[in-house]
């Protein structure tokens, strides 16, 4: 279903539209959801026709990977480096 726009003659860009902004965009696509929602919640005439199978198939979820943190190594003290060059 498609639905029809129609913008109040109060609004300040209604006579001269000029280039569309981008939050008019963001505000029509948001009432075309809404609308949209609305029309799917209308009860549908066809009769409501019982489940073939007792059981629903549910997709199994895949498991997400933990990301393993990396140790940081640790810097040895400058005193280490001191013996180390003496």
């Amino acid at each position: 279903m498609r639905v029809q726009y129609t913008f109040r003659a109060s609004a300040p860009w209604a006579c001269n539209p000029g280039p569309i902004k981008s939050s008019m965009v963001s505000r029509m696509k948001k009432k075309k959801a809404r609308l949209e929602k609305q029309v799917s919640k209308e009860p549908s005439h066809h009769v409501h026709q019982p489940q073939k199978y007792a059981v629903s198939f549910k997709m199994e979820k895949k498991k997400k990977k933990k990301k393993k943190k990396k140790k940081k190594e640790k810097r040895r003290s400058y005193k280490n480096d001191k013996k180390q060059a003496a």
